[in-house]
């Protein structure tokens, strides 16, 4: 030994390792070299007498080891590994071993406090958990164990995760018989074995539920060279390291278009969280954005788009990216007094002159047609309004019934609509989405078309809404009333809520096309029921 303490009390606390013996020299010095002052923690340096020549037959370890005093000349000095710094008595505190210190996604820790919570669970009866590095320099920990019996590796890891923070937690446990002893009685390290696929600790997969998290389940798979990640998967304890996290938010821009921060990955790293901040971002674009939204390229002629009952106009995304010949703008529900008339004025200042062509699906085509009606107020021409699966108002007892079985299908039964069920998934945006649908609904009941509007009407009909003429669905889809020119009825795909869905889209997209090509021609006959 080379320090002494005489133990006089009862500490709390560290007891000092305390002052150095007769003839024997103790400096405490940083990563270079440099002596450090009272208080600060560094590296323990040995001189004096009693300072070996080396490790026998090992002289690459020796020379790492017994080094040349830069502080006495002629002295040679031993580099303990040990962690300490000087009190203000003296007296030397020791913390720990340098070789027991890592650094994990930036925080330093001391592997002897995850060895000595392991060893208190009943089934364990060593431990050692060693920092190792990845091919790309990054570290990360494994843990060696022996066992009484069998034991779950998973279970362990949650017994660790009780007390023990996410970056402390090891991403290997390797069951071992014994552990490899050097001559010296100590564990031989190099000797224990490498960890391979087999040993990383998955949790209990849990599949994704939504089409964002499929979307960064693929990616995580890509980026890690996993095949069945699940959304509460670690991406650090899967063999992530920081190159990969970087690429992983690269592809991650690339696919969802937003930047994510690399905080937010350390402090959450799983799909789950992962895929609600890009929701929540997302969402947050969404109902921060302008009212009007080009959702593709700009084109020659437009199209004015008008939401569902949910208010959102990014609904039709995917519907703008099929549509080649016209720009698609679509608008959110204005939730302010005089919206028709706010509507009008976007609509002008993107096209000062007509003629105009308008879409809505669900209750869209009914703010699209009280829009139109405006328009021709102001003698603006509106040659076509495509109405997807709208019914008319015309009276308050079937605008009563429309409007309360919408906000029942779409906030009570999100699950039966498609359109809607991720956004509602949320909850930062379903609050948003329920004030929209509860406004919307609001204007509905405060509405009926009493306008004849001179442009042609093209009903869209969903699945399953295609009764006879006696019916009162059927009724409901009469819009002749309403316009002096000619209504066009389509049989589109899929049911009401499914319309914009995958499955049916292209379908319906292809009927869309086909009436904006005849669009260009101004002049369409009036066709019958």
């Amino acid at each position: 030994f080379s320090t002494t303490f005489h133990i006089e009390k009862e500490y709390e606390g560290a007891i000092p390792i305390g002052k150095p013996i007769s003839n024997s020299s103790a400096y405490i010095v940083d990563r270079y070299g440099n002596l450090l002052p009272i208080g600060i923690y560094g590296e323990l340096y040995l001189g004096g007498d009693g300072v070996a020549r080396g490790y026998l037959n090992q002289p690459e370890l020796s020379g790492e080891k017994f080094i040349q005093s830069p502080f006495v000349s002629g002295e040679k000095l031993y580099k303990s590994g040990d962690i300490a710094r000087w009190r203000r008595d003296g007296n030397i505190e020791f913390a720990g071993r340098a070789d027991h210190q890592v650094k994990i996604r930036g925080f330093r820790i001391e592997t002897e406090e995850i060895d000595q919570k392991l060893l208190s669970h009943p089934s364990i009866k060593e431990a050692l958990v060693l920092a190792k590095e990845n091919e790309q320099n990054e570290k990360y920990l494994c843990a060696y164990v022996t066992t009484d019996g069998v034991i779950d590796k998973l279970k362990l890891k949650e017994y660790l995760q009780e007390s023990l923070p996410d970056y402390m937690v090891p991403a290997y446990i390797i069951e071992v018989k014994s552990f490899p002893l050097t001559t010296n009685g100590k564990v031989n390290r190099k000797s224990l074995p490498e960890p391979i696929p087999k040993d990383l600790i998955y949790g209990k997969f849990e599949a994704p539920r939504n089409e964002t998290e499929t979307k960064l389940a693929a990616l995580w798979n890509e980026v890690l060279g996993t095949n069945k990640v699940g959304i509460e998967d670690n991406f650090f304890e899967l063999g992530g390291d920081s190159l990969k996290l970087i690429k992983l938010l690269s592809r991650t821009k690339d696919i969802f278009g937003m930047d994510i921060e690399l905080n937010k990955m350390y402090k959450n790293p799983n799909i789950v969280s992962m895929a609600k901040y890009i929701l929540k971002k997302e969402y947050s674009r969404i109902c921060d954005a302008d009212k009007l939204q080009l959702l593709n390229k700009k084109q020659d002629r437009n199209l004015f788009a008008f939401p569902p009952v949910g208010g959102i106009g990014i609904v039709y995304s995917d519907l703008a990216k099929l549509i080649q010949n016209h720009s698609f703008y679509a608008f959110d529900f204005i939730e302010e007094n005089k919206r028709i008339e706010q509507y009008v004025e976007l609509i002008l200042n993107t096209q000062a002159e007509g003629p105009y062509l308008l879409l809505g699906y669900s209750a869209g085509g009914n703010l699209a047609f009280e829009v139109a009606a405006e328009l021709e107020r102001n003698r603006k021409e509106v040659s076509d309004v495509i109405l997807l699966d709208s019914y008319k108002v015309e009276n308050k007892q079937s605008q009563s019934t429309y409007s309360d079985n919408l906000y029942k299908n779409i906030v009570e039964g999100a699950k039966k609509e498609p359109m809607f069920q991720e956004y509602l998934e949320t909850e930062y945006f379903r609050e948003k989405v329920i004030d929209k649908i509860k406004a919307y609904t609001r204007f509905l009941n405060s509405i009926t078309h009493k306008h004849k509007i001179a442009a042609n009407l093209h009903l869209i009909k969903a699945a399953g809404n295609k009764e006879k003429k006696d019916n009162d669905q059927f009724l409901l889809y009469n819009w002749e009333d309403f316009t002096e020119r000619a209504v066009h009825y389509y049989n589109g795909f899929g049911e009401h809520g499914e319309m914009l869905s995958k499955g049916y889209l292209s379908g319906n997209t292809a009927l869309i096309t086909d009436i904006l090509k005849k669009t260009e021609e101004h002049s369409l006959p009036y066709k019958g029921m």
